[in-house]
């Protein structure tokens, strides 16, 4: 993660090729997975040993994934960050009111998608597939660290 970042800083058509929703999509669904766990640890005292990770784990995600995701939002939206503060804010207040939306739905809804396996399944794999979509129309050859997409498959 650590390693793409810097690409991505060093980078700005790396930063241009990573899909925004793919990063935004993890992001809430590394969230939701650590609400299921932290809530299990929290009201079930056999599962307490659970609690310290699932804290830790949502510390680094959200630490480095949102460094990402801002890093990547603000390298595809230069037009709107050249047209000044007011503008630039503007855009990412909107970005930002969506992506937290987003986050609400997954977790009002967190009890019905945990104890469906089905829903489990499509919700996890559609994790990749904005990136996917976004490679096939740009005809992207440059895509993104088959050691990024593994760690961030594997942390799941």
């Amino acid at each position: 993660m650590i390693r793409q970042i810097r690409k991505v800083e060093e980078n700005e058509i790396v930063a241009k090729r990573m899909s925004l929703t793919t990063i935004a999509w993890n992001i809430i669904w590394n969230f939701s997975l650590f609400n299921f766990y932290f809530s299990v640890s929290v009201l079930s005292p056999t599962n307490a040993q659970l609690m310290a990770p699932a804290f830790f784990y949502f510390m680094i995600c959200f630490l480095f994934e949102l460094k990402l995701l801002l890093l990547c939002w603000k390298a595809n939206n230069m037009d709107v960050i050249q047209e000044g503060n007011t503008q630039a804010r503007k855009a990412l207040i909107y970005f930002y009111v969506k992506f937290y939306c987003i986050c609400l739905l997954i977790v009002i809804f967190s009890d019905t998608i945990i104890s469906s396996p089905f829903l489990l399944l499509i919700l996890n794999g559609m994790v990749w597939v904005p990136q996917i979509i976004k490679n096939a129309m740009n005809k992207a050859r440059n895509v993104p660290d088959i050691k990024f997409v593994l760690s961030m498959t594997f942390t799941q």
